[in-house]
Protein backbone atom coordinates (compact mmCIF):
# COMPACT_ATOMS: atom_id res chain seq x y z
CA UNK A 1 0.00 0.00 0.00
CA UNK A 2 1.31 3.45 -0.97
CA UNK A 3 1.33 5.38 2.29
CA UNK A 4 0.58 9.09 2.40
CA UNK A 5 3.64 11.35 2.53
CA UNK A 6 3.69 13.58 5.63
CA UNK A 7 5.43 16.93 5.16
CA UNK A 8 4.32 19.96 7.17
CA UNK A 9 5.42 23.02 9.10
CA UNK A 10 3.10 24.34 11.81
CA UNK A 11 3.61 27.60 13.72
CA UNK A 12 1.56 29.36 16.36
CA UNK A 13 1.85 31.81 19.24
CA UNK A 14 -1.20 30.35 21.00
CA UNK A 15 -0.78 27.62 23.68
CA UNK A 16 -4.35 26.46 22.95
CA UNK A 17 -3.65 26.08 19.23
CA UNK A 18 -0.41 24.21 20.00
CA UNK A 19 -2.32 21.88 22.35
CA UNK A 20 -4.94 21.16 19.69
CA UNK A 21 -2.31 20.51 17.05
CA UNK A 22 -0.28 18.12 19.24
CA UNK A 23 -3.43 16.37 20.42
CA UNK A 24 -4.32 15.63 16.80
CA UNK A 25 -0.77 14.53 16.08
CA UNK A 26 -0.09 12.30 19.10
CA UNK A 27 -2.65 12.05 21.89
CA UNK A 28 -4.31 14.49 24.26
CA UNK A 29 -1.91 17.35 25.03
CA UNK A 30 -2.45 19.99 27.69
CA UNK A 31 -0.02 22.93 27.47
CA UNK A 32 0.43 25.65 30.07
CA UNK A 33 2.80 28.52 29.32
CA UNK A 34 4.33 30.42 32.23
CA UNK A 35 3.91 33.60 30.17
CA UNK A 36 1.45 33.14 27.29
CA UNK A 37 2.59 36.44 25.76
CA UNK A 38 6.13 35.07 25.28
CA UNK A 39 4.94 31.69 23.95
CA UNK A 40 5.81 30.51 20.45
CA UNK A 41 5.70 27.02 18.96
CA UNK A 42 6.92 25.49 15.71
CA UNK A 43 6.61 21.89 14.56
CA UNK A 44 8.00 20.33 11.37
CA UNK A 45 7.59 16.71 10.27
CA UNK A 46 8.66 14.68 7.24
CA UNK A 47 7.98 11.02 6.49
CA UNK A 48 4.81 9.07 5.87
CA UNK A 49 1.85 7.59 7.76
CA UNK A 50 4.09 4.99 9.44
CA UNK A 51 7.12 7.02 10.48
CA UNK A 52 8.16 10.64 10.71
CA UNK A 53 11.22 12.60 11.75
CA UNK A 54 10.18 15.80 13.47
CA UNK A 55 11.46 18.90 15.24
CA UNK A 56 9.54 20.75 17.95
CA UNK A 57 10.57 24.22 19.13
CA UNK A 58 9.02 25.95 22.15
CA UNK A 59 9.88 29.47 23.24
CA UNK A 60 9.32 30.41 26.88
CA UNK A 61 8.75 28.08 29.81
CA UNK A 62 6.07 25.46 29.20
CA UNK A 63 4.54 22.59 31.16
CA UNK A 64 2.80 19.96 29.06
CA UNK A 65 0.98 16.74 29.97
CA UNK A 66 0.58 14.07 27.29
CA UNK A 67 -1.72 11.06 27.49
CA UNK A 68 -0.73 7.58 26.33
CA UNK A 69 0.05 7.41 22.61
CA UNK A 70 0.00 4.07 20.74
CA UNK A 71 2.98 5.09 18.59
CA UNK A 72 6.60 4.61 19.61
CA UNK A 73 7.99 8.11 20.12
CA UNK A 74 11.67 8.86 20.70
CA UNK A 75 12.77 12.36 21.75
CA UNK A 76 16.29 13.78 21.63
CA UNK A 77 17.20 17.09 23.26
CA UNK A 78 18.77 19.46 20.71
CA UNK A 79 18.74 22.67 22.75
CA UNK A 80 17.21 24.37 25.76
CA UNK A 81 16.03 22.60 28.91
CA UNK A 82 13.75 19.61 29.26
CA UNK A 83 12.55 17.46 32.15
CA UNK A 84 10.31 14.44 31.74
CA UNK A 85 8.47 12.38 34.35
CA UNK A 86 5.82 9.69 34.51
CA UNK A 87 4.19 9.11 37.87
CA UNK A 88 7.03 8.94 40.38
CA UNK A 89 9.67 8.22 37.73
CA UNK A 90 12.00 10.96 36.50
CA UNK A 91 13.38 9.99 33.09
CA UNK A 92 16.94 10.82 32.08
CA UNK A 93 16.80 13.24 29.12
CA UNK A 94 20.55 13.47 28.61
CA UNK A 95 20.28 10.61 26.12
CA UNK A 96 17.58 9.79 23.55
CA UNK A 97 14.32 8.97 25.34
CA UNK A 98 11.69 6.43 24.35
CA UNK A 99 8.47 7.90 25.70
CA UNK A 100 6.74 5.47 28.09
CA UNK A 101 3.30 4.18 27.15
CA UNK A 102 1.65 6.01 30.02
CA UNK A 103 0.84 9.61 30.83
CA UNK A 104 3.89 11.85 31.00
CA UNK A 105 4.61 15.39 32.12
CA UNK A 106 7.13 17.61 30.33
CA UNK A 107 8.69 20.86 31.45
CA UNK A 108 10.34 22.76 28.61
CA UNK A 109 12.27 26.03 28.57
CA UNK A 110 13.25 27.40 25.15
CA UNK A 111 13.25 23.82 23.90
CA UNK A 112 14.45 22.32 20.64
CA UNK A 113 13.50 18.66 20.50
CA UNK A 114 14.16 16.11 17.78
CA UNK A 115 11.44 13.44 17.59
CA UNK A 116 11.03 10.17 15.71
CA UNK A 117 7.52 8.69 15.64
CA UNK A 118 6.97 5.12 14.44
CA UNK A 119 3.60 3.39 14.12
CA UNK A 120 3.40 0.35 16.44
CA UNK A 121 2.27 -2.50 14.19
CA UNK A 122 5.50 -3.12 12.29
CA UNK A 123 7.68 -2.60 15.37
CA UNK A 124 5.75 -5.38 17.12
CA UNK A 125 5.92 -7.61 14.04
CA UNK A 126 9.70 -7.21 13.69
CA UNK A 127 10.15 -7.76 17.43
CA UNK A 128 8.27 -11.04 17.23
CA UNK A 129 10.39 -12.16 14.30
CA UNK A 130 13.41 -11.48 16.51
CA UNK A 131 12.03 -13.79 19.17
CA UNK A 132 10.11 -11.49 21.52
CA UNK A 133 7.02 -13.71 21.63
CA UNK A 134 3.40 -12.54 21.85
CA UNK A 135 3.94 -10.20 24.82
CA UNK A 136 6.52 -7.85 23.37
CA UNK A 137 7.26 -4.78 25.46
CA UNK A 138 9.95 -2.17 25.93
CA UNK A 139 11.35 -2.37 29.45
CA UNK A 140 13.30 0.92 29.64
CA UNK A 141 13.24 4.47 28.33
CA UNK A 142 16.95 5.12 27.73
CA UNK A 143 19.54 3.35 25.52
CA UNK A 144 21.25 0.34 27.06
CA UNK A 145 24.60 2.12 26.68
CA UNK A 146 26.38 4.96 24.87
CA UNK A 147 27.15 2.77 21.87
CA UNK A 148 23.44 2.05 21.47
CA UNK A 149 22.66 5.77 21.69
CA UNK A 150 25.16 6.40 18.89
CA UNK A 151 23.60 3.60 16.82
CA UNK A 152 20.17 5.21 17.16
CA UNK A 153 21.45 8.68 16.29
CA UNK A 154 23.26 7.33 13.21
CA UNK A 155 20.07 5.61 12.01
CA UNK A 156 18.07 8.81 12.48
CA UNK A 157 20.71 10.86 10.69
CA UNK A 158 20.70 8.43 7.77
CA UNK A 159 16.92 8.53 7.45
CA UNK A 160 16.78 12.30 7.81
CA UNK A 161 19.70 13.27 5.56
CA UNK A 162 20.04 10.46 3.03
CA UNK A 163 16.37 9.54 2.57
CA UNK A 164 14.02 12.29 3.68
CA UNK A 165 16.50 14.94 2.55
CA UNK A 166 16.14 13.71 -1.03
CA UNK A 167 12.76 14.66 -2.62
CA UNK A 168 13.02 11.79 -5.09
CA UNK A 169 13.49 9.28 -2.24
CA UNK A 170 10.69 10.82 -0.18
CA UNK A 171 8.32 10.19 -3.07
CA UNK A 172 9.35 6.51 -3.33
CA UNK A 173 7.44 4.30 -0.85
CA UNK A 174 9.98 1.45 -1.18
CA UNK A 175 12.83 3.74 -0.13
CA UNK A 176 10.77 5.07 2.78
CA UNK A 177 9.95 1.49 3.83
CA UNK A 178 13.65 0.63 3.92
CA UNK A 179 14.42 3.71 6.03
CA UNK A 180 11.63 2.83 8.43
CA UNK A 181 12.82 -0.76 8.75
CA UNK A 182 16.34 0.49 9.55
CA UNK A 183 14.91 2.75 12.26
CA UNK A 184 12.86 -0.11 13.73
CA UNK A 185 15.91 -2.39 13.98
CA UNK A 186 17.88 0.45 15.58
CA UNK A 187 15.01 1.07 18.01
CA UNK A 188 14.98 -2.59 19.06
CA UNK A 189 18.76 -2.67 19.47
CA UNK A 190 18.91 0.61 21.38
CA UNK A 191 16.16 0.60 24.00
CA UNK A 192 15.71 -2.29 26.48
CA UNK A 193 12.96 -4.66 25.35
CA UNK A 194 11.92 -8.28 25.43
CA UNK A 195 13.81 -9.18 22.23
CA UNK A 196 16.97 -8.70 24.29
CA UNK A 197 15.68 -11.13 26.89
CA UNK A 198 14.51 -13.78 24.42
CA UNK A 199 16.93 -14.32 21.54
CA UNK A 200 15.70 -16.99 19.18
CA UNK A 201 17.13 -20.46 19.41
CA UNK A 202 17.05 -22.74 16.34
CA UNK A 203 14.24 -25.32 16.29
CA UNK A 204 16.14 -28.46 17.20
CA UNK A 205 13.00 -30.58 17.31
CA UNK A 206 12.55 -30.31 13.55
CA UNK A 207 16.18 -31.16 12.79
CA UNK A 208 17.37 -34.52 11.36
CA UNK A 209 18.36 -37.16 13.91
CA UNK A 210 22.08 -36.72 13.14
CA UNK A 211 21.84 -32.99 13.87
CA UNK A 212 19.86 -33.60 17.06
CA UNK A 213 22.59 -35.98 18.27
CA UNK A 214 25.21 -33.34 17.52
CA UNK A 215 23.23 -30.66 19.37
CA UNK A 216 22.84 -32.92 22.39
CA UNK A 217 26.58 -33.58 22.40
CA UNK A 218 27.34 -29.85 22.19
CA UNK A 219 24.97 -28.95 25.02
CA UNK A 220 26.19 -31.79 27.24
CA UNK A 221 29.85 -30.88 26.77
CA UNK A 222 29.79 -27.10 26.25
CA UNK A 223 31.77 -26.46 29.45
CA UNK A 224 34.60 -28.69 28.30
CA UNK A 225 36.77 -29.24 25.26
CA UNK A 226 34.60 -29.61 22.15
CA UNK A 227 35.91 -29.75 18.60
CA UNK A 228 34.37 -30.42 15.22
CA UNK A 229 35.64 -34.01 15.11
CA UNK A 230 33.91 -34.86 18.38
CA UNK A 231 30.68 -33.27 17.15
CA UNK A 232 30.90 -35.23 13.90
CA UNK A 233 31.49 -38.53 15.73
CA UNK A 234 28.51 -37.90 17.99
CA UNK A 235 26.31 -37.19 14.99
CA UNK A 236 27.37 -40.26 13.00
CA UNK A 237 28.39 -38.10 10.04
CA UNK A 238 31.71 -37.00 8.62
CA UNK A 239 33.10 -33.58 9.48
CA UNK A 240 32.03 -32.28 6.09
CA UNK A 241 28.64 -33.95 6.45
CA UNK A 242 27.80 -32.39 9.83
CA UNK A 243 29.02 -28.99 8.65
CA UNK A 244 26.64 -29.19 5.68
CA UNK A 245 23.79 -30.50 7.84
CA UNK A 246 24.06 -27.61 10.30
CA UNK A 247 24.17 -25.11 7.44
CA UNK A 248 21.02 -26.58 5.90
CA UNK A 249 19.18 -26.84 9.22
CA UNK A 250 20.28 -23.77 11.20
CA UNK A 251 22.18 -21.61 8.71
CA UNK A 252 25.22 -21.75 11.00
CA UNK A 253 28.20 -24.01 11.59
CA UNK A 254 28.40 -26.50 14.50
CA UNK A 255 31.06 -24.34 16.16
CA UNK A 256 28.84 -21.25 15.83
CA UNK A 257 26.10 -23.24 17.55
CA UNK A 258 28.58 -24.14 20.30
CA UNK A 259 29.48 -20.48 20.74
CA UNK A 260 25.77 -19.58 21.01
CA UNK A 261 25.27 -22.21 23.73
CA UNK A 262 28.26 -20.92 25.67
CA UNK A 263 27.12 -17.29 25.35
CA UNK A 264 23.72 -18.27 26.75
CA UNK A 265 25.45 -20.08 29.62
CA UNK A 266 27.50 -16.96 30.41
CA UNK A 267 24.34 -14.84 30.39
CA UNK A 268 22.59 -17.25 32.73
CA UNK A 269 25.50 -17.11 35.20
CA UNK A 270 25.79 -13.31 35.03
CA UNK A 271 22.09 -12.88 35.74
CA UNK A 272 22.32 -15.23 38.72
CA UNK A 273 25.15 -13.28 40.40
CA UNK A 274 24.41 -11.09 43.38
CA UNK A 275 25.57 -7.48 43.17
CA UNK A 276 28.20 -8.02 45.88
CA UNK A 277 29.50 -11.25 44.34
CA UNK A 278 33.22 -11.05 43.57
CA UNK A 279 32.86 -12.84 40.22
CA UNK A 280 33.51 -10.60 37.21
CA UNK A 281 32.37 -10.68 33.61
CA UNK A 282 35.87 -11.71 32.55
CA UNK A 283 36.06 -14.58 35.04
CA UNK A 284 32.69 -15.98 33.93
CA UNK A 285 33.60 -15.55 30.25
CA UNK A 286 36.94 -17.29 30.76
CA UNK A 287 35.25 -20.20 32.52
CA UNK A 288 33.21 -20.81 29.36
CA UNK A 289 36.20 -20.69 27.05
CA UNK A 290 36.11 -17.06 25.89
CA UNK A 291 39.72 -15.90 25.98
CA UNK A 292 39.59 -12.73 23.85
CA UNK A 293 37.35 -10.46 25.95
CA UNK A 294 36.88 -7.81 23.26
CA UNK A 295 35.64 -10.38 20.78
CA UNK A 296 33.51 -12.01 23.45
CA UNK A 297 31.86 -8.68 24.34
CA UNK A 298 31.07 -8.00 20.68
CA UNK A 299 29.57 -11.49 20.22
CA UNK A 300 27.58 -11.16 23.44
CA UNK A 301 26.16 -7.83 22.40
CA UNK A 302 25.25 -9.11 18.96
CA UNK A 303 23.41 -12.05 20.54
CA UNK A 304 21.59 -10.27 23.38
CA UNK A 305 21.48 -6.61 22.40
CA UNK A 306 23.39 -5.37 25.43
CA UNK A 307 26.97 -5.58 26.77
CA UNK A 308 27.74 -8.25 29.38
CA UNK A 309 28.46 -5.56 31.99
CA UNK A 310 24.83 -4.40 31.76
CA UNK A 311 23.62 -7.96 32.43
CA UNK A 312 26.05 -8.31 35.34
CA UNK A 313 24.86 -5.18 37.15
CA UNK A 314 21.13 -5.40 36.44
Amino acid sequence: MDRRVVNFRFKTASPDEASAHLTKRYSRFRIQAADPRAFAFEHTALGDDNFTIERLTFQARVTATMDVTPAFVVGHLLGGRWSLSSGQQNIDVRTPVLYPHREVENTWHDLQLGVVTIAPDEVIEVARLLGAGPRFAFTGNNPVDSESASLWQAAVQHANRDVLGNPEFVANPLVRDEARHTLILALLRTFPNSTMESPRRPDVGAAPASVRRAVQYIEDNAHGAVDIRGIAEASGLSVRGIQAAFRRTFDMSPLSYLRMVRLEAVRKELRALERDDEATVSSVAHSWGFVHLGRFAAQYRERFGEPPSTTRHR
